[in-house]
């Protein structure tokens, strides 16, 4: 089972860059042990590049005390967990290991494997795409489903799409289905690529 992060702040995400600048200008605010100077920090990567910050409905928190730990969460469009809660889409560059999953916001209970490897089955369907069934990993609290392949990956492809459909079926059988409006997804993974090394040109 995977681990939740928690959230200590929102920054503004900064539009495309040169990809090495970029990353250098990240791994700069990663190393600044101050919460205040490191948000700063990155409050002055728009400028200092001459990018023109947009707003959009991504958000980038860092995990307290790990600054080089960086998720980035989209909530859903359409479709609310129990007791009218958000449905989230995240990603995050966590222990130099990029992440994705749904934080579906309720119990889900599971489908199979065993403890700690549980899993859930999640459909999810890319634009006009044919829908995709797969056993994705639970958190340790069963709330949450991990894409079960590197996160990168998925990152990649819904960056060349306008729109996430998600579908699960919690164990008391009332299906939840959630859409997300993909617009701005690479701009706002751009640091998460960065922190891990990787980027979307392959």
């Amino acid at each position: 089972m995977r681990w939740l992060a928690g959230i200590v702040f929102a920054a503004a995400l900064p539009a495309k860059a040169d990809e090495a600048a970029l990353r250098g200008a990240v791994q700069t605010c990663l190393g600044i042990e101050s919460r205040l100077d490191r948000l700063e920090c990155y409050d002055a990567i728009s400028p200092r590049f001459a990018i023109a910050p947009a707003q959009s409905a991504w958000r980038m928190e860092i995990e307290p005390g790990s600054p080089n730990n960086i998720t980035i969460s989209l909530e859903a469009v359409r479709g609310r967990a129990a007791f009218d809660r958000p449905i989230l889409l995240i990603a995050r560059c966590r222990n130099d290991t990029t992440e994705m999953f749904i934080h579906w916001n309720q119990f889900l209970g599971q489908d199979g494997g065993t403890l700690p490897d549980l899993w859930k089955e999640v459909e999810i369907k890319l634009d006009d795409g044919p829908a995709e069934r797969g056993e994705w990993p639970l958190s340790d609290i069963q709330e949450a489903t991990f894409t079960p392949e590197w996160g990168g990956r998925l990152l990649r492809r819904l960056s060349e799409s306008d729109r996430l459909i998600a579908r699960i079926t919690p164990y008391d059988g009332e299906p939840l289905e959630a859409e997300f409006a993909l617009t701005g997804l690479e701009t706002a993974a751009r640091p998460i690529a960065a922190a891990c090394g990787w980027s979307f040109d392959g």
